[in-house]
């Protein structure tokens, strides 16, 4: 099943908004198209489940565990996350 949905999005040469389509497939990219730098496209996420799932659209029984974002200040020592384990 391929799911499609429209958003706003910003042309990466002239920053201009203009409208773009979404399209989870076997992975979820976005296309873009600037009426004065031509089309784009770009890769939002590998995991079409995970991407349904953090954005509310999925059923909710895949991921039943523990979301977390990390940035790149993160140590890795919390207790949520298994790389800063030492054995």
């Amino acid at each position: 099943m391929i799911l499609t949905r429209t958003t706003r999005s910003l042309c990466p040469v002239c920053l201009k908004e203009i409208p773009a389509t979404i399209r989870v497939d076997h992975d979820v990219t976005m296309f873009k198209s600037c009426p004065d730098h031509g089309s784009f496209e770009a890769l939002l996420e590998r995991d079409p489940i995970f991407y349904l799932y953090v954005n509310g659209l999925g059923d909710g029984s895949i991921y039943d565990g523990l979301i977390l974002n990390v940035s790149d200040s993160c140590n890795t020592f919390c207790k949520h996350c298994y790389f800063g384990v030492s054995s």
